[in-house]
């Protein structure tokens, strides 16, 4: 816990609201298939809902990890709202698994997650684990990096009604309204709606998210069965592009897409969960769930450069009876998704051994298609909505997993985790009138097993050391084969390789009344990885292909130091060293302002694209009064390379940033009523950073025919300094 041990009754969390149900204890058997345990021989970080309530006040889930080490995170629009992404030990958000209540929540195809889609997911939570590393098995996306599990709201809170209200520069705003009934005849409610909207930081980068959360259950003597539906629909001006270094010194807030680039998205998640106590040894957990997202609209402006015949529109007929070549389009990019899927679990715990069995099946079909909105000049014929492409993607996953617990002798316990994982990926594209689909792209499948073993003991009542071992494999995505939203070349399974690490953990615990520490040494060890370049596509994902042998190795360590009733002290940090053996990286040739072809330019050992060696956080809570407590925080980045040739012109410089916040509770002034409020004030110092980027390079041919390899770098901004104030009332 980084902020709970001296906010031990922070905002909404409170000594009446604690679990006084025992039907409620239960809930987190759900769960504890996929969540390590304490004891578990991984390398995590818990943020209990007292940590969460600490840091949050709407900025997306990436934002309130940055304070765990090894996390940066990055926003479109400068501001932690909208979309935003985040990495772990430097991997992106592809390769990490993210899951709500044990159901995964990443794009199958893609394997991305989009925190845009759960926006205030943070205030219906009831703690987050992040593992480092490969971890425990997760269903869905392989957890290269990591794994991010949600656990929502506990249903066994007594009953309370609350309401928050928040504003910040920039226009940004955040309502969150909440009720729960607590459990009440055996069956409990809760709903929370949400609003959050910001103009952005960056020039029309304005967002407006809508979510909402139910959960109702039903508890018995040998069975709860639960409810969960949440999602909402979202609107941004799009800023997916980062901004050149020259722009940005002329206008920090520049955003390279136009005014009309905006997009809608909605996205609705069902999950049905069913848990059976056999007796107190053996539980069994089964949920099913389902899917729906939809985008009505990721609209662009495409000028002629931009590839138009790429679509084969048809060119206007002007006036005089001439072709107009390469008009200017207006286009919307479209998703239909639908994934809907079943996992079950067995666990039995015994005196000194525990085994937990699990399967997991999901079916995923999408969608890809492109309107044409509007061509100018007119072209004869034409209709709004055209489809200039229609092709859909299937995913399919089949996975089942046994873990195991021995405790060996005193103090010693051995964990096995042995998973199987089979995935298909299917692609089909239609005929359209002026862009035919006549690419093959090969029906592909893979099978992974994925081994893991850890070892812990007890050294002392407060003292623990662990070390684990484990290798995770992963098939490429979508976007890695196809480049871009259809085909455009044929593609085999062969084109890319899986990736696969072998990861190994050694860690020490520390936990007292005045101390919690918490190191671990890593080392990951990949073959085949699937690196990035440091480019971008045109829809903003990174374009990535497949490396020889890589590792990233580190040190990441947590303190919580209790100096005194009013003063703690909180310190994160992860240093690392991060290298490719050999990359060849493909860059286009410019020739006198044409660009002529490509050709390939050969790295050996760089360090891989937006890694910093060096992330330090470091915080001081202040608590002279149970109404009153301030949190000062610094935050320190190392430079981070934006492209595999490591060119020290190429980077984002080295930042350090200064937080604070303050907060007035009522506690317990009033009877049933609780109320606070809390102003943030982020940057302080207003310092200008880069979040991240893309190094824009290319090769030069001489008159002498001698290539010259040049780039120019393009940033991401983070926000100058900016505040958001938060009025809580609960009752």
């Amino acid at each position: 816990m980084l902020y709970g041990i001296i906010l031990n009754s922070f905002i909404s969390i409170s000594a009446d609201s604690m679990v006084t149900f025992a039907d409620s204890l239960r809930e987190d058997i759900v769960v504890q298939a996929f969540k390590a345990s304490e004891t578990t021989p991984v390398t995590q970080t818990n943020l209990t809902k007292n940590d969460i309530k600490a840091i949050y006040y709407g900025q997306d889930i990436g934002y309130v990890l940055e304070k765990t080490p090894s996390v940066t995170a990055q926003s479109d629009a400068g501001n932690p709202m909208g979309y935003t992404f985040f990495r772990l030990r430097g991997i992106d958000y592809t390769r990490i698994n993210f899951n709500i209540n044990g159901i995964p929540v990443n794009d199958p195809e893609n394997q991305g997650f989009f925190s845009n889609n759960f926006a205030d997911l943070a205030s219906s939570a009831k703690s987050v684990q992040i593992q480092r590393g490969i971890g425990t098995t997760q269903n869905g996306t392989a957890p290269i990096a990591g794994a991010i599990n949600i656990t929502t709201h506990d249903l066994g809170t007594p009953r309370f009604a609350q309401a928050t209200l928040g504003y910040g520069m920039y226009n940004s705003g955040r309502i969150t309204v909440e009720y729960n009934t607590g459990i009440v005849g055996h069956k409990a409610l809760y709903i929370r709606l949400s609003q959050l909207s910001s103009d952005g930081y960056r020039a029309h980068s304005a967002t407006d998210l809508k979510t909402y959360f139910v959960s109702t259950g039903y508890f018995w003597k040998k069975h709860i069965l639960k409810l969960n539906l949440f999602g909402g629909y979202t609107q941004n001006q799009l800023a997916y592009m980062p901004a050149d270094k020259a722009t940005l010194e002329q206008d920090i807030r520049y955003n390279p897409l136009g005014n009309r680039a905006n997009d809608a998205f909605s996205q609705h998640f069902m999950q049905l969960q069913h848990t059976y106590f056999h007796n107190d040894k053996i539980t069994i957990t089964s949920s099913i769930y389902y899917v729906k997202g939809w985008a009505p609209r990721f609209a662009i402006d495409a000028p002629g450069w931009f590839d138009y015949n790429y679509y084969n529109l048809p060119n206007p007929t002007m006036a005089d009876g001439t072709m107009a070549m390469y008009p200017n389009a207006y286009i919307s990019y479209r998703l239909n998704q639908n994934l809907a899927g079943a996992m079950s679990s067995w666990n039995y715990t015994g005196y000194k051994y525990k085994i937990t069995v699990g399967v997991h099946t999901n079916v995923f079909i999408s969608d890809h298609f492109m309107d044409v909105l509007d061509i100018n000049p007119a072209a004869s014929g034409f209709a709004e909505g055209h489809k200039a492409y229609f092709n859909t993607g299937y995913k399919n996953e089949v996975s089942s997993f046994v873990k195991q617990e021995f405790i060996l002798a005193q103090g010693f316990s051995l964990t096995t985790d042995f998973q199987s994982r089979f995935t298909t990926f299917l692609y089909k594209g239609q005929d359209k009138i002026y862009a035919r689909d006549t690419f093959e792209v090969e029906p592909m499948r893979w099978f992974f097993f994925n081994p893991k073993i850890g070892l812990r003991y007890q050294l002392t009542d407060v003292q623990a050391v662990y070390i684990s071992g484990g290798m995770v494999s992963r098939e490429p995505t979508r976007y890695d084969y196809l480049l871009d939203d259809r085909a455009i070349a044929d593609v085999k399974q062969s084109s890319l390789q899986p990736e696969s690490v072998f990861n190994l953990e050694m860690g020490y615990q520390l936990k007292s009344k005045i101390i919690n520490l918490n190191a671990n040494l890593y080392a990951m060890e990949f073959s085949n990885e699937i690196a990035a370049t440091g480019e971008l596509n045109a829809f903003g994902y990174a374009v990535r292909k497949n490396t020889g042998q890589s590792y990233r190795r580190g040190l990441e360590t947590e303190i919580t130091v209790r100096l005194s009733k009013i003063w703690s002290l909180t310190h994160s940090s992860a240093l690392s060293t991060n290298s490719i053996k050999r990359f060849a990286q493909t860059l286009p040739v410019d020739s006198m302002g044409t660009m002529i072809g490509r050709s390939e330019a050969l790295y050996e050992n760089v360090n891989p694209v937006l890694t910093p060696t060096a992330i330090v956080n470091q915080g001081i809570l202040m608590q002279p009064t149970k109404y009153w407590w301030t949190n000062l925080a610094v935050r320190y980045v190392n430079k981070m390379y934006l492209s595999v040739s490591n060119d020290e012109a190429l980077t984002t410089p080295a930042y350090t940033t200064i937080d604070m916040s303050t907060t007035l509770h009522s506690k317990d002034m009033f009877p049933k009523l609780q109320m606070y409020i809390t102003l943030a004030v982020n940057n302080i110092a207003d310092v200008t950073y880069y979040t991240a980027g893309t190094p824009y390079e290319y090769f030069i041919k001489n008159p002498d025919l001698t290539l010259t390899r040049t780039g120019s770098p393009s940033y991401f901004v983070g926000m100058p300094k900016n505040f958001f104030i938060t009025l809580g009332i609960k009752y």
